[in-house]
């Protein structure tokens, strides 16, 4: 299941400022969630999803908002169609490993340490427009990526 950790307006990071194509420091909607997984042992979070949104795209968009909208067998990109009319059409990701401790562990809530597979993901709606930076860690060590290519 998915767990809201943070929804706020903040100052946009240099990173995600450059896949958005506006300036580090412009204001954008930053959101943490967790993906967690329950075992017998209890719940231990599978993933970290942190994620910048512009807000001119998400106007209204409220911790309280997504609480209520957000529905058990959603995606993200569902919720943003259904929820604020915000379509994604395409993406570009790139994936690399990492390994969150410190500080970082902090601000996102996990395990200290935490190795992670790294997805950087652009997000664009209609006529290539990024409207979403993410970033989506992965717990490298409970982790298996499957694809299929034609």
């Amino acid at each position: 299941f998915r767990r809201l950790v943070l929804l706020e307006e903040a100052p946009c990071p240099a990173e995600a400022a450059a896949g958005l194509g506006i300036r580090a420091g412009d204001t954008v909607i930053h959101m943490v969630r967790h993906m967690v997984k329950r075992t017998p042992e209890g719940e231990r979070i599978a993933a970290s999803d942190e994620i910048f949104l512009l807000p001119e795209f998400f106007p209204g968009l409220t911790a309280e908002r997504y609480r209520r909208g957000y529905r058990p067998d959603d995606s993200i990109y569902r919720f943003y169609a259904r929820e604020m009319g915000v379509v994604i059409t395409s993406q570009r990701c790139a994936v690399r490993y990492e390994c969150v401790k410190g500080s970082e562990a902090v601000r996102l809530a996990v395990p200290d340490p935490m190795p992670v597979l790294r997805f950087a993901r652009i997000s664009m709606a209609f006529g290539h427009l990024p409207v979403e930076y993410r970033i989506y860690r992965l717990d490298a060590e409970n982790s298996q990526i499957c694809f299929a290519l034609p």
